[in-house]
């Protein structure tokens, strides 16, 4: 039947010329060969089907989009590479996305109807976002057996089968007639109505529009089967006007479909674009569908949700260029499976992860046993359905100040093993949240350890699951007595064996060099040692080199921190790094000077004798088996290990070579006193499940530059921007309440409230699936407990047109306007598109390049400005062309003037070069930075405005200087919007 239902969409598609195609959740067992007569298509959608090769799409030469996540696909065909797409291990939030666009890009000749009909839609938009939770309820009740086409042949009432459906949307398309929209309107229409058809079954179960429809007067308002969509659609704008301006927040889904043709449409698009951008974007009648869809990225092949073998994910999210580097070796040579996986083992510290593990290897418990500090790593090899696989466990210890260095380790590929502790309330969700954060949705098996001494002991095993749907299982367990140990072994061992990365397929000479590198007795090696390695193992190509290198990185075989490559250390012993950091953190010496320390006292915290004996580690894994000791860390490895630790944002430096480590400030809270009488700006974060222990001291790091009279405590810190803003903020984190304080008073503090915001957003956004909530305070409520209303729902105010906001508590109005601007600008909440920066310089000036990009901070973090230099490019790129790409689409280019700079000829006479030319044709602003002095009078470059305008740099620490440069940069991006041909706007 499926397959049927796909041939007939491949016919009508066929016949009438269509250029997108949607076979999503057919249940298709393979791509139907009669796809390949559709060489019009553009976009082809093959979600969620059991899809197991890529076939008959070679001459699809027009497509641009194609959609085949969640399917079970696990190789990828280097064939694939023909259709020029770049290649995604993402996915599309939804196929709605295409017709979102559409439909928008024609909304001026909707518009033509009548202002009631614009009215109406504009309303609609806005109350959208209201409907998303019960479309993803309906589109979760149909996602069973043969998906939407099973539950509607179920349904008492939902007897649509797909010819009556077609029926429906020819019917649909007929009422375009009237609106005289084009074939690519009528088109969206049908792929859109068809896309939603997992809703029907729910409306259909509607008895009747309520009582808006009644008084309104129309007479058919009881659904009835086919006909009900057909009514629901046919509606008259003028009634669906009155309908909208009945609705409430709380929109329902019966009152949504009382809504304009068009209207309806797009309340059941998923929210995938910012419709304020789209809008905008797609009003421009001098943009085309196509541009506006390159404009948002949406081009490629998305892949996400299938089991592939070869490559495996870690290189498709890559890239084009490693997939074929992979596939070429992979073709080319023998290949076998990695038949290895990885056992990550979370929670409190003393919970038993350390016993658990040696019980399930056979060891002896150990009633002393002693917590792990750092990690331990235990490898194994384990016998199953006759075959050996590798089991690498690692031991991870739970004490609070050591979590910020897991992140150095936690993947996504590989299993974890949550362990609580019966004898206390333990925060399971944190560290469900945890795993999440670095995980993702890598498996997790929870394990209620120590049950003899508490034996009812248990969690919420159904809120649980439902609430963080990759656990797999639940197992109470004994290390002291063995209950529970038999099974959960036995479950660990066929849940392992089936993990996707233990089939996961190598070139046979790849795994070679894996093997090389994991016998190696050195804690670390250079990259030309590693490429050595390579050659002898008969990997020669560079790029080869790259890949693998960069996907043993992803296993945690090998840690390569692609910024630190100037330091050219590859680290092989992961105990080497996290006790170097251990020793660092736990220092007695850094407990007495607050975490404060310079380079130079770095060997005695280091290589302190009392780690020299390894008593304090009671390591296992490597170091047991191994007979390594964690010896001396040689001194020409103390800056890489203090890059590392700034870039994982764990200290930063605030003085030369004198750094910080935030975690070990002193608890008292030190605020600023305000003025009084001045106005004072707050907000309000609140992290409504989950509160990650590094966001302030992460937020520390990134702003140090601005902390105020060293007034940082390990809860809050005060920060002030005096060359632009003027302003002055207190921070303050409560960490029982999951919220942070902001308070801001100065000239500015707008725009500073701003700047702090987006940094705040930018840590968010590292961590998966993190919920906030931002509160603003209302003028005139108790200061020392302020009445909250929501930002989000602010905005929901002002895109609704709803001048006034009413707080019950307050029985008092406010303005709803002057709330949002307190916070933040009108033309930011439109997000503006901000200037692209390009900074050209030459290796030596590499100090001034990082002072030019903190100077510039604020204006990326008021959106104003997005930054680029070479140190931006990802392993495994064409370096040059990367730079050519980048400096293309620049709308400013920055050139740090100095005697190295017009010395080098990549410097000076290609990207200089290139950009003068688009100088010169008004296509971008070249601005020079006199950065080191230099005989620059009788070049080009110095006819051009400079900065700073009268003098040279006086030094890498010349604030003066900077300020104005960056004052000077700001003017030009302001004086640039606007300007055609230029990006800013």
């Amino acid at each position: 039947m499926s397959l049927e239902i796909a041939r007939q969409r491949i016919q009508t598609a066929k016949e009438k010329g269509y250029t997108i195609l949607d076979l999503s959740y057919l249940d298709l067992k393979g791509i139907p060969q009669e796809i390949a007569e559709l060489t019009q298509l553009t976009h082809l959608f093959l979600r969620h089907n059991q899809i197991e090769e890529i076939e008959h799409l070679e001459g699809l030469k027009e497509l641009k989009v194609l959609s085949l996540g969640g399917n079970r696909l696990r190789v990828v065909p280097i064939s694939l590479l023909d259709l020029d797409l770049p290649i995604h291990w993402g996915d599309l939030r939804s196929l709605h996305f295409t017709f979102s666009l559409i439909l928008l890009k024609n909304l001026s000749r909707v518009r033509a109807l009548g202002q009631s009909c614009g009215q109406a839609l504009s309303l609609a938009l806005a109350l959208a976002p209201a409907l998303d939770e019960a479309i993803d309820q309906a589109h979760t009740q149909v996602r069973s057996l043969n998906q939407a086409h099973a539950r509607y042949r179920n349904l008492s009432r939902a007897r649509i089968l797909d010819q009556e459906l077609y029926l429906a949307l020819d019917r649909a398309r007929a009422l375009t007639v009237s609106l005289d929209l084009d074939q690519v309107i009528n088109q969206a229409l049908a792929q859109a109505l068809a896309q939603t058809r997992a809703l029907y079954p729910i409306l259909y179960e509607a008895q009747s529009f309520g009582p808006a429809k009644a008084k309104a007067g129309h007479q058919a308002l009881v659904l009835q089967q086919a006909q009900a969509l057909d009514e629901a659609l046919s509606l008259h704008h003028d009634l669906a006007l009155d309908q909208v301006q009945t609705l409430h927040q709380t929109l329902a889904l019966d009152q949504a479909l009382s809504l304009d043709l068009d209207q309806a449409l797009v309340l059941a698009l998923d929210q995938a674009l910012d419709l304020d951008q789209a809008l905008a974007l797609a009003l421009d009648q001098t943009l085309d569908l196509d541009q506006a869809l390159d404009q948002a990225r949406f081009n490629g092949v998305y892949l996400i949700d299938n089991p592939f073998e070869a490559p495996p994910p870690e290189i498709i999210q890559k890239g084009n260029q490693a997939i074929h580097t992979y596939l070429v070796d992979f073709s080319s040579k023998k290949s076998e499976p990695l038949n290895e996986v990885k056992v990550i083992l979370v929670g409190e510290g003393a919970s038993g992860k350390t016993s658990l593990v040696k019980r399930l290897l056979g060891e002896n418990f150990d009633e002393n046993e002693k917590q792990t500090h750092g990690i331990k790593i235990i490898k194994e090899h384990f016998n199953f359905q006759r075959q050996k696989f590798n089991v690498n466990f690692w031991d991870f210890g739970g004490q609070e100040i050591m979590h910020a260095t897991h992140q150095f380790f936690l993947t996504k590929r590989c299993l974890y093993l949550l362990v609580l502790d019966s004898r206390k309330d333990e925060k399971a969700e944190y560290w469900l949240h945890y795993i999440q954060s670095f995980g993702r949705d890598a498996p997790v098996v929870m394990v209620l350890n120590k049950i003899d001494e508490y034996p009812s002991f248990d969690v919420n095993r159904k809120f649980l699951s439902k609430k963080y749907g990759n656990i797999q299982a639940y197992h109470k367990v004994s290390c002291r007595t063995d209950e529970g140990l038999t099974d959960l072994k036995k479950y660990l061992m066929d849940l392992l064996w089936n993990l996707e990365l233990r089939s996961t397929t190598f070139p046979r000479e790849w795994l070679k060099v894996k093997m090389s590198l994991e016998t190696m007795k050195e804690d670390y090696i250079s990259y030309a040692q590693y490429q050595a390695l390579c050659k002898k193992n008969q990997v020669v190509k560079p790029d080869s080199q790259n890949v693998l290198l960069d996907l043993l990185n992803d296993l945690g075989v090998i840690l390569n921190y692609e910024r630190l490559r100037w330091y050219d250390t590859q680290v092989l012993n992961p105990l080497w790094l996290t006790n170097s950091v251990y020793r660092i953190i736990n220092s007695p010496s850094l407990a007495k000077t607050n975490g404060s320390f310079f380079l130079d006292n770095l060997n005695t915290i280091i290589n302190d004798e009392r780690y020299q004996d390894n008593k304090h580690l009671e390591s296992t894994g490597k170091l047991k088996k191994s007979g390594q000791k964690l010896s001396k860390v040689a001194q020409d490895k103390f800056l890489f290990i203090v890059a590392m630790m700034k870039q994982f944002e764990l200290l930063f430096e605030f003085a030369e070579h004198r750094y910080l480590v935030p975690e070990l400030l002193p608890i008292e809270e030190n605020t600023y006193q305000f003025k009084t009488g001045s106005p004072i700006l707050s907000l309000v974060i609140e992290y409504v499940d989950f509160l990650p222990t590094a966001i302030i001291p992460r937020l520390m790091v990134k702003m140090h530059k601005y902390i105020y009279n060293n007034q940082i405590w390990k809860t809050g810190m005060v920060l002030e921007e005096a060359s632009i803003f003027h302003s002055i903020a207190n921070i303050v984190l409560d960490k029982e309440e999951k919220k942070i304080y902001i308070d801001i008073q100065g000239q500015r503090g707008r725009d500073f409230l701003t700047m702090i915001r987006e940094t705040v957003k930018e840590i968010n956004s590292t961590y998966q699936n993190l919920e906030i909530t931002e509160w603003v305070p209302l003028p005139s409520s108790d200061p020392t407990d302020p009445t909250l209303v929501s930002y989000k729902e602010l905005l929901g105010y002002e895109k609704a047109g709803w001048e006034e906001y009413l707080s019950g508590e307050l029985l008092k109005k406010f303005q709803v306007s002057e709330l949002l601007n307190g916070i933040e600008k009108p033309e930011f909440r439109k997000q503006d598109i901000s200037c692209r920066i390009f900074v050209s310089y030459a290796e030596k000036d590499h100090q001034h390049k990082e002072e030019l990009i903190k100077h510039l901070m604020p204006l990326v973090r008021l959106n104003k400005a997005t930054l680029w230099d070479k140190t931006c490019i990802d392993a495994g790129k064409e370096w040059m062309q990367e730079i050519y790409d980048n400096l293309d689409k620049a709308d400013i280019v920055l050139c740090l003037v100095s005697s190295s700079f017009i010395a080098s000829d990549f410097c000076y006479g290609e990207e200089l070069g290139r950009a003068m030319a688009a100088h010169k044709a008004k296509k971008k602003v070249v601005i020079p930075i006199k950065a080191r002095e230099a005989n620059w009078d009788n070049l080009e470059i110095a006819t051009l405005q400079e900065l700073p305008r009268n003098n040279w740099l006086q030094g890498v620490d010349d604030d003066k200087s900077w300020v104005e440069i960056a004052k000077g940069i700001e003017a030009a991006i302001d004086g640039l919007k606007g300007v055609e041909g230029v990006g800013c706007k």
